[in-house]
């Protein structure tokens, strides 16, 4: 068992340390005409509908594939039950039974403080756990609706789901890129917002040439997710789906562990110290009402 897990850590590790690589690509330098007969399309009349028919049945749809995920009510239950929220449950039941034994208000109060503070660090850590749930809706609407491309010499408006690669996909500006995009040709004011994975502030500006071998840096690349602000262009689908560079990062965001942060280690040691304060208090307010309900029933039958 401990050989499996450690196995499975050491593949998660491994698949992370690959997403973490640059993205290697080689179409972007590739001879147009060659990439072109390769994905059985052409400049001026797109693909046929039966080549774009094999190419999705190969290739799948242009989505990014969903996480598994766990219902919210188990997920609410999982906060409600940690380690350190068991023990706060059992030192606010233990200052509750007391309190039945002997009416003493401080352990009335001490059980309900306790069992407020469980309940409301539960949700505030649902809630903050919730946001990071929301991941992949965001990069599911980074994908516009509607694409125009190019099939059999006509233009058509298809799901862009349905976008598969070969697509010679026609853009202008305002349009969300449905995939990655090796540019044909462009307008000369054509650009992109590659804010959401470079970071670069300016858009930038996009040409059918090569300029560089890295992906990232080649201005002949238009990437799924980003926009464009200015111009227009017509380009081949060279990537789709978790292929694409922020298929990628999206991978890479749900399958990596969020590391504890100092906050977040200093906020456990001190429920790890206030649970312990409580459950001697709690176990030393049970005991003691114990005895004292033991000596009082030794005196009223003496």
């Amino acid at each position: 068992m401990c050989d499996w897990l450690y196995e499975s850590k050491e593949a998660k590790e491994a698949k992370a340390k690959e997403l973490r690589k640059n993205v290697e690509m080689t179409e972007h330098s590739e001879d147009l005409e060659e990439l072109l007969k390769r994905f059985e399309s052409n400049v001026q009349t797109g693909m046929s509908v039966e080549a774009a028919q094999r190419s999705f049945e190969k290739y799948g749809r242009n989505e990014l594939t969903p996480p598994a995920t766990t219902p919210w009510y188990v997920k609410f239950i999982q906060e409600m039950t940690g380690f350190f929220s068991l023990l706060l449950w059992g030192a606010s039941a233990a200052c509750f039974i007391s309190y039945s034994l002997i009416p003493e208000v401080e352990n009335l109060y001490l059980g309900i403080v306790l069992a407020a503070v469980v309940w409301v660090t539960g949700c505030f850590s649902y809630l903050q756990n919730r946001k990071s749930d929301n991941m992949m809706a965001e990069f599911k609407a980074m994908r516009p609706p509607k694409v125009k491309v190019c099939r059999g010499g006509e233009n058509m408006l298809i799901d862009s789901a349905v976008c598969t690669l070969g697509d010679i996909v026609m853009l202008e500006q305002g349009d969300l890129v449905p995939a990655d995009i090796r540019v044909i040709e462009c307008s000369p004011n054509m650009c992109v917002d590659n804010s959401s994975l470079t970071g670069e502030s300016e858009p930038q500006k996009r040409k059918p040439e090569c300029t560089n071998q890295e992906v990232l840096e080649t201005a002949n690349l238009c990437f799924f997710g980003t926009q464009v602000p200015e111009g227009s262009c017509r380009g081949v689908v060279v990537k789709i789906a978790d292929d694409t560079v922020i298929g990628r990062i999206a991978k890479l965001a749900l399958s990596t562990e969020a590391e504890q942060t100092p906050i977040n280690k200093e906020i456990h040691r001190f429920i790890f110290l206030i649970s312990g304060i409580a459950i001697v208090l709690g176990v030393s307010f049970f005991c003691a009402s114990i005895a004292m309900a033991s000596r009082r029933s030794r005196r009223s039958s003496s």
